[in-house]
């Protein structure tokens, strides 16, 4: 048996191993590989198996574990912290053709860190995202100790560190919660809690962050919340480490800083790339890289080396130079250079191609003093094929429940940990449902003293609250985490517990803002008309309602790209809530368009349902009139005391909200709610990359 347990044949000691991983099988003659149920995959020559006839030369991969089937035996290579980049041709084109990576060739060796360098718009992004095969080059290779990476990504996607520019951990949670988090989400599922906090009170240590453990992530310093998202990719041990921008807002003092940190990463046996604007502190890279605009590579190699190269005495000045010149030419000029040959042409000349990998495609003739690739490269520059990554593999790291009740949690935390904006997110309800006491009169439903227009304006307004209420509570929960979505779902966050941990903390809220509001009506308004029966049924209706807006909400957080542009997308949410609900104008006088709009307005169903409930028909009497007021024409309106057409009227204005089929309208908005669902998946699932 191979896992991590100490009772295993072969202990493989990685945070992504299971305890009980898999097993070789011995059948007569032939030998088998079974996976046992493991959280991060096995993998055969690329591929995830769950059971696998080996054969001479088969390579396979468990965690950081590399295996290959020689004469009968199971040839083992740990190569954590010992894996080596080596990228040939690659190209990276968008839209109509526009090329942002120009045949783009290097090497970088196991545990150096190398910093990415360059103006805006030169690539420097699409160059880190193309080597960690997060968005892969158009065409191109690239090797991870001589496998295809693209078509094997899934199979290194544990060994790969990736931190955005944006910080991928809960500001609101403190240090220590927020990595004990994203340990329980990354690590298999049979890791003790015990295993937990280990490792989490390593990556603590490892980064200077046991002082701040407690503290919430909001109160850190800028460098200090990027060292806790060091620490989540930091948490299942990776080998290759890629930081887009990590040094981005942070004063000297704190930049230099982060930089040694990255240094020492890199001495502890990772192999690291940074994208940085600064250069003030790249002499502490082992190499950088400088991209003309237009993704170029101007030059690779040592940084003491760069200012010699390109005759300059900063760092700085380095920026000038190359947008003083055609970015073409200063590709041109380095493939042609002695730093060239020494640190790209002899480095990929010592690396074979693992058997079986594909062959892809440049998208244009290869460099001239890179004419003679390195042996078993294939003819790139020939083939006219692009790079291709196979499609993700469905591993499950933890079940789709556990995931769940652990997104649940997390998010009730940082509701909690937040104790100003959840005081007024609970206070919300409650306010509104004080106003009842200002706003309407106690005997509005009364028979005789009530009056039918205010009783349906009430109702109307409930309807409005509700979906309001539900939308500005959930409007930002997707939006502001949107960052470590994305960094969570390459790793292995299915949509489902996501978007259900969401909707299950939405719904408890909309229960209780519907009971509070509720409570309210019953006692600031008469309803000794409404048996207990029909008073529950007059509540259900109001959860439905509060629901919708909360499904709403969260539709808007999964279009809007930012916080503020989501606010600004609730208006088109609510706009309609008013007009198409049949409270304002009759929806039979909106012609077809709005008749289809009503059918997929929450506020409709809300209303129709409230009205009916309520008996407001039978129990409230018409409009009493003005009396003492004589308009022309308006006398029979206007005139004291009740009038019989007033009722006709109010139907006609109303359409057949008061006798609406119950249990037709509370299915037609929770049905409406679960399309909701199905658009936001939807919504979240374009969001991949991976």
């Amino acid at each position: 048996m191979l896992g991590r347990s100490d009772q295993a044949d072969i202990a493989l000691s990685h945070p992504n191993v299971s305890r009980a991983h898999a097993k070789i099988v011995r059948r007569g003659s032939d030998v088998y590989l079974e996976d046992l149920g493991s959280a991060a995959g096995t993998y055969v020559n690329g591929q995830l198996v769950k059971e696998h006839l080996l054969k001479q030369g088969d390579v396979v991969r468990i965690g950081s574990n590399r295996m290959m089937l020689e004469q009968g035996r199971m040839q083992l290579v740990d190569e954590e912290g010992n894996l080596r980049i080596d990228a040939f041709h690659l190209y990276r084109v968008v839209g109509k053709g526009m090329r942002i990576l120009q045949d783009v060739s290097l090497s970088i060796y196991p545990q150096e860190f190398v910093a990415i360098v360059g103006a805006s718009g030169s690539g420097k992004s699409t160059l880190l995202n193309a080597l960690c095969g997060f968005r892969p080059a158009n065409a191109g290779m690239v090797l991870l100790n001589g496998a295809d990476l693209y078509r094997n990504f899934d199979a290194y996607r544990n060994d790969l560190g990736y931190v955005p520019q944006d910080d991928i951990i809960h500001r609101e949670l403190p240090v220590r919660r927020a990595l004990d988090y994203a340990a329980q989400l990354r690590m298999p599922g049979d890791t003790s809690a015990a295993e937990r906090r280990q490792r989490v009170e390593e990556v603590l240590e490892d980064l200077d962050l046991r002082a701040a453990a407690d503290r919430a992530v909001r109160q850190l310093s800028g460098g200090q919340r990027k060292r806790v998202s060091i620490g989540v990719e930091l948490l299942t041990r990776p080998s290759l480490f890629f930081l887009d921008e990590a040094t981005s807002g942070l004063d000297p003092g704190t930049e230099s800083q982060m930089m040694k940190l990255l240094r020492r990463l890199a001495d502890q046996g990772r192999t690291v790339a940074l994208v940085t604007h600064a250069t003030k502190n790249v002499m502490t890279c082992d190499k950088v890289i400088f991209l003309a605009r237009g993704g170029y590579l101007a030059y690779y190699g040592p940084p003491e080396e760069a200012l010699r190269y390109f005759g300059v005495g900063d760092f700085d000045e380095i920026y000038s130079r190359l947008e003083q010149g055609d970015p073409k030419d200063w590709g041109s000029r380095f493939q042609g250079s002695k730093m060239h040959r020494d640190n790209v042409v002899a480095r990929l000349a010592e690396v074979t191609p693992s058997a079986g990998g594909p062959v892809v495609g440049a998208m244009g003739p290869a460099a001239p003093a890179f004419a003679a690739p390195p042996p078993g490269f294939p003819a790139a520059a020939a083939s006219g094929r692009t790079a291709v990554r196979q499609g993700a593999a469905k591993v499950r790291r933890v079940s789709n429940w556990r995931q769940f009740i652990i997104l649940s949690k997390r998010y009730l935390d940082t509701i909690w940990r937040d104790k100003k904006t959840a005081a007024l997110l609970f206070a919300i309800a409650p306010f509104l449902g004080a106003l009842d006491f200002i706003v309407w009169k106690r005997e509005i439903f009364d028979p005789q003293t009530g009056n039918i227009t205010q009783a349906l304006t009430m109702l109307f307004m409930v309807a409005l609250i509700t979906v309001l209420v539900g939308t500005i509570t959930s409007v930002r929960e997707i939006v502001k985490e949107d960052a470590v979505y994305r960094r969570e779902r390459m790793v292995g966050l299915r949509v489902m517990p996501y978007v259900g941990s969401k909707v299950a903390i939405g719904f408890l809220f909309a229960v209780y803002s519907a009971f509070m509001i509720f409570a309210f009506k019953l006692a600031a308004i008469d309803l000794s008309h409404l048996n207990p029966a029909q008073l529950m049924m007059l509540l259900v209706p109001i959860v439905l309602g509060t629901l919708a807006g909360v499904m709403w909400g969260l539709l808007v957080s999964a279009v809007a790209p930012s916080e503020d542009r989501a606010m600004l997308f609730v208006i088109l949410v609510l706009v309609p809530q008013f007009v198409f609900s049949g409270g304002m104008v009759p929806l039979k006088d909106l012609g077809v368009a709005g008749k289809i709009m009503g059918w997929v307005t929450s506020s409709r169903w809300e209303l129709g349902a409230l009205a009916t409930s309520s008996h407001v028909d039978q129990a409230a009497a018409p409009n009493p009139g003005m009396p003492g007021v004589a308009i022309p024409g308006l006398e029979g309106v206007f005139g004291g005391g009740p009038q019989p057409g007033m009722s006709s009227a109010i139907r006609d204005q109303y359409g057949d909200i008061f006798q609406v089929n119950l249990a037709f309208y509370w299915g037609m908005a929770l049905a409406l709610s679960m399309f909701l669902l199905v658009v936001i998946v939807f919504l979240q699932k374009r969001k991949d990359i991976l």
